[in-house]
C-alpha cells in the first residue's frame, strides 16, 4: 500500500498541471473519496520515488498494472527530458501544491481534470490562453473574458473552464 502512495504522488509531481493524465485521474475518480483520502502519501513519499535507483524503480514499477506502469514509464521519460532548472521548477510547483488545503487541492485536480478531457490541441489552445490571461492585470482580464474574440475562438465550455482556472488556479510560473 505504501508504494502506491508513493507511486501516486510521484505521478502528480512529474505531470506538473498541464501534464496530468486521463487514465490516473480516471482511475482516481473510480474510488472512494474515503479511500483516497486515506491512502494519500506523505510529504516524503515522492522526494523517497525520486531517489530510488533505476533498479528499485523497475522493481517498483513491476508491481503495478500493466497500464499503471506504461502512463508512470511515460511520465518518467518526460521528467527525464527536463532540464535541472525544469525539475526544480517542478519540484518547487509541487510543494506549493502540498502546502494548499484539501479542498483548493481537490478543486484544482477537478479543473486540470476537466482540462484534460478537451481534446489535445483544444487543451494546447485552453493552456495557453490560461498563461496569457493569467499574466495580465484583473481589469484587463475582465474585459479579455468577455472579448467577443475569446467568445470566437473559445467553445462555452472552454471558456468557462478558463475564467475558473484564472479565478482558481496558481498564477503560472
Amino acid at each position: 500500500m505504501r508504494l502506491r502512495n508513493v507511486i501516486a504522488a510521484f505521478m502528480i509531481w512529474a505531470a506538473g498541471p498541464w501534464l496530468t493524465g486521463v487514465a490516473a485521474a480516471t482511475q482516481e475518480r473510480a474510488r472512494p473519496p474515503a479511500e483516497r483520502r486515506a491512502q494519500w502519501p506523505s510529504r516524503g513519499a515522492v522526494e523517497r520515488f525520486l531517489r530510488m535507483s533505476p533498479q528499485q524503480r523497475q522493481r517498483a514499477l513491476a508491481r503495478l498494472s500493466p497500464e499503471r506502469r506504461h502512463a508512470l514509464q511515460q511520465r518518467l521519460e518526460q521528467l527525464d527530458q527536463l532540464t535541472p532548472e525544469q525539475k526544480q521548477r517542478l519540484r518547487e510547483r509541487y510543494q506549493r501544491f502540498r502546502g494548499l488545503s484539501a479542498a483548493r487541492q481537490n478543486a484544482l485536480r477537478s479543473l486540470y481534470r476537466r482540462l484534460n478531457r478537451l481534446a489535445p490541441e483544444r487543451r494546447r489552445l485552453v493552456a495557453r490562453e490560461y498563461r496569457r490571461l493569467a499574466r495580465l492585470a484583473p481589469e484587463q482580464r475582465k474585459q479579455q473574458l468577455a472579448s467577443e474574440q475569446l467568445h470566437h475562438s473559445f467553445s462555452a465550455e472552454e471558456r468557462e473552464l478558463l475564467e475558473e482556472l484564472v479565478a482558481n488556479a496558481p498564477e503560472p510560473e
